[in-house]
């Protein structure tokens, strides 16, 4: 007896180890909560009425990457108070963003609990080929570089069902004017389920309940070296958006972002990418050196530069549970191991000890 109690006892701690390997892939949000922002906005923790995010499109393509399970449950999308902000919910994980500012609020993502991390553009600004502010001549309203967005009031469309590479999401986007016909759109993206995605041809894995969200720029009105205000003779060459991220926990990972840096917020984490889309075409490397990486207290400060673009230029970042690491598995299964040889050898002690006497 004692010998069959031990071996369902070792194969019952083998499952746990087999489950524990794959934990680091698996969904993290299938259980339902209600997390809410932190209070950083008033208007982030007013919900409004359910509306319907029932339109369907294709956003990204549909690359048929691999799926996960658990697709059958839909987010929800809803209104805050006074039209303040729209709201979508999938298990723990809440997104928002706000109409004034389109700053973007999450919780709930990799757990339960009310960590949240706020998103937010700063800064849109115009460079020359020396990184140099160009079009900053004459009246405030007329210069190439808006220095906050913190005022700034955007519209938004519907909730739309769509997919990003074949995998189930829901989107609502948000838009704002900058200046003569200049505009900035951020879109949202609640995964239904999880899997794998390549938005910008490197593959990301992530679970339901991740978030991706778009930013885009569109007709940006470039100084091409005509007298006058506000550019006098400047030449712009690039578009510096600045973006910041507060979160608990920070860990900053240098100064410099290449495709698939991951930077660590509590229980979620960032996983930025190097491409840049430019009027459509194909995804490219951003100039050397950017994205740039900055971090002061619990703020990220985040530069995406985008070379000079006749229509429209975008970005495609993306939040998800924190995945378990390679090494994070190994020390787990080793602890697994050693525990098991301890309790073994304890079990093969007392038998031993029981047939001496």
């Amino acid at each position: 007896m004692p010998r069959k109690i031990l071996l369902l006892f070792f194969l019952s701690l083998l499952l746990c180890v087999v489950q524990t390997q794959d934990s680091g892939d698996s969904d993290n949000s299938n259980g339902k909560g209600n997390g809410k922002g932190d209070g950083n906005d008033d208007e982030s923790n007013e919900a409004g009425d359910v509306e319907d995010g029932s339109g369907e499109s294709e956003e990204d393509g549909s690359s048929g990457k691999g799926k996960g399970a658990g697709a059958s449950e839909k987010a929800t999308g809803s209104s805050l108070a006074g039209g303040k902000g729209k709201k979508m919910q999938f298990g723990s994980t809440e997104a928002q963003i706000l109409g004034k500012s389109g700053k973007i609020t999450l919780s709930g993502i990799g757990s339960s609990d009310n960590e949240t991390i706020t998103v937010g553009v700063k800064s849109v600004c115009e460079k020359d080929a020396d990184g140099n502010r160009v079009g900053q001549a004459g009246p405030a309203s007329g210069k190439h570089c808006i220095q906050s967005l913190a005022t700034a009031d955007g519209s938004f469309g519907d909730f739309e069902q769509t997919t990003v590479s074949g995998l189930d999401a829901l989107a609502v986007s948000w838009s704002s004017s900058l200046f003569e016909n200049a505009k900035l759109t951020v879109t949202i993206f609640l995964f239904e389920e999880g899997g794998e995605i390549s938005p910008t041809g490197n593959d990301y894995t992530v679970s339901n309940g991740s978030v991706k969200f778009n930013i885009e720029v569109d007709n940006w009105p470039f100084c091409d070296g005509a007298d006058g205000l506000p550019c006098q003779g400047g030449v712009g060459e690039f578009l510096d958006v600045e973006v910041t991220v507060q979160g608990p926990n920070l860990a900053a990972n240098g100064s410099e972002a290449q495709a698939g840096t991951v930077i660590t917020l509590g229980n979620a984490e960032l996983v930025l990418d190097d491409q840049q889309r430019l009027d459509g075409g194909d995804w490219t490397g951003m100039p050397s050196g950017y994205p740039s990486v900055g971090a002061s207290g619990n703020t990220y400060f985040f530069t995406f530069r985008f070379d000079k673009f006749d229509s429209k230029a975008e970005y495609d970042p993306v939040v998800r549970p924190a995945q378990l690491s390679v090494t994070g598995i190994i020390i787990v299964v080793v602890v697994v191991v050693v525990v098991v040889a301890v309790l073994i050898g304890l079990a093969v002690f007392l038998i031993r000890r029981r047939r001496a006497k």
